[in-house]
């Protein structure tokens, strides 16, 4: 081999082992600048779906069981107390019954229909009341139903009010509100009904 064949072996040599360091040299580099940027991009997303500090996690509403108790007001329960009256539920009995069962869904689940009285009294001297949970399309058929049997309507901000008074045996009224129906054997003791979860 001559000595100009020889030096051109050894400048491609030299050449061959100058790009193998130079690529070792540069991948760390290129490893390195991808790593933090998919890091921050990650950072970046967790941090704009993450709920702003201080916000409340949501609360899933607990409802109670309805009773004669939790769905009479306080201020009749105090009422009850002075008159030595005491509640008793009752949901077939034929002098009141049960005011929901008229209803074209038939009465709602966990409806309570009550009666109070003095213990071993009459029901001449009695509060009859009921409270139940009703949905939005259950309570329209509901409100036909009574209407179409001659009761009066009237629309309030507080609900609807249907009522069969002057027709004999008590007013029967009952108030549709958004959440649930009241029913009173007269028209003002609705006003001593209110839902299981209600203060006061």
């Amino acid at each position: 081999m001559t000595k100009k064949a020889t030096a051109i072996l050894v400048g491609i040599g030299v050449l061959v082992i100058g790009a193998t360091i130079v690529g070792c040299a540069a991948s760390p580099q290129g490893q390195q600048t991808s790593g933090p940027t998919a890091s921050r991009t990650s950072a970046e997303t967790a941090a704009s779906t993450a709920p702003p500090p201080g916000t409340p996690s949501p609360t899933i509403p607990v409802q109670v069981a309805a009773t004669c108790a939790n769905t009479s007001t306080v201020g009749f329960q105090a009422l009850a107390a002075v008159n030595g009256w005491g509640p008793k539920e009752d949901q077939d009995r034929p002098s009141a019954g049960n005011p929901f069962a008229r209803f074209p869904s038939g009465s709602p689940d966990g409806a309570v229909s009550c009666w109070w009285a003095p213990d071993g009294g009459g029901t001449d001297n009695a509060v009859f009341i009921a409270w139940a949970r009703i949905g939005a399309d259950a309570a329209a058929a509901a409100e036909q139903l009574l209407v179409g049997e001659g009761a009066m309507r009237e629309d309030t901000p507080v609900g609807v009010y249907i009522s069969f008074a002057g027709q004999g045996g008590g007013d029967s009224t009952y108030l549709f509100t958004d959440q649930d129906v009241r029913w009173a054997l007269y028209t003002h003791d609705l006003g001593y009904v209110k839902a299981p979860e209600q203060s006061g």
